[in-house]
């Protein structure tokens, strides 16, 4: 007998595949400020959520090596967008461009947001660098939240569609809690998750990033409710949702493991 898909099954694939993307995501965003680093003379030394610099870059530097974490995100997020928009299949290879496509633009605008905030923060240091008066990162602060809402709400119907069957997506408490399994549960549960693997950090704000940055998925969780939500999303298959992938969780504990013993110690360039 053909094993029935279940929100409980989505939830817990989605959470894996959360986490995967958060972990691929980050690596690549401090390899990014570490080949910057390289490039412009320094000796870096890569960390699971940091990058140290053995020599002291100029000023003038610092600022490309700070901005190029979040400026490859934004590219990672731009080259995976066209596919979670036209890719029909609903399956965990799926839901994992989903999440890199939402961490990508999160990693960018989220930082984008926080630069009148935190002045530790990738965008935050390299506009205090570059001497910017605090009306204009204040004004760019306002652009990035402004897009990382509507970059949100333009993805509501991909995650929405993961919706294994009609019932679910003809109410608005089905849409919702399709929207709480696949989206919000995955994103509160894998974002401890992450932080505990982030452990120790030399900076609070790679601690609490993970929270902060996922708050704007509140609203298309909520916006679900709208029958409007609905238009042009079709029930999937199920087949994410019908067995705890394996294999999923099998690249998790590979990536922890690389992030504990690898990128803890440090990897010096």
């Amino acid at each position: 007998m053909k094993k029935a898909p279940t929100l409980a099954t989505l939830a817990i694939n989605a959470t894996v595949i959360y986490v995967v993307a958060f972990i691929l995501t980050t690596v690549v965003h401090e390899l990014a400020h570490a080949l910057a680093s390289l490039a412009l003379g320094g000796k870096p030394v890569l960390y699971h959520n940091h990058v140290a610099n053995i020599v002291e870059l100029p000023i003038g530097d610092v600022i490309p090596v700070k901005l190029a974490g979040p400026v490859v995100s934004l590219l990672q997020a731009l080259a995976l967008t066209p596919l979670v928009l036209r890719r029909r299949r609903r399956d965990l290879t799926q839901l994992l461009f989903l999440w890199l496509t939402a961490l990508g633009y999160n990693n960018f605008l989220g930082y984008l947001f926080t630069g009148p905030f935190a002045a530790a923060g990738d965008i935050g240091a390299a506009t205090r660098l570059a001497e910017l008066p605090m009306l204009a990162i204040v004004a760019l602060s306002l652009v990035g939240i402004g897009t990382q809402l509507a970059v949100i709400w333009h993805l509501r119907r991909p995650f929405l569609s993961f919706a294994f069957d009609e019932a679910q997506l003809a109410t608005a408490d089905g849409r919702k809690r399709v929207m709480l399994h696949v989206l919000m549960a995955p994103f509160v549960l894998g974002s401890i998750v992450f932080t505990l693997l982030s452990l120790p950090s030399p900076a609070l704000i790679s601690l609490v990033y993970p929270l902060m940055s996922g708050l704007p998925f509140i609203m298309p969780w909520q916006a679900a409710a709208n029958p409007n939500t609905r238009v042009g999303v079709v029930a999937s298959d199920g087949q994410a949702a019908v067995f705890v992938s394996w294999l999923a969780i099998a690249v998790l504990v590979a990536l922890a493991a690389f992030n504990q013993f690898v990128l803890k110690p440090g990897i010096a360039f």
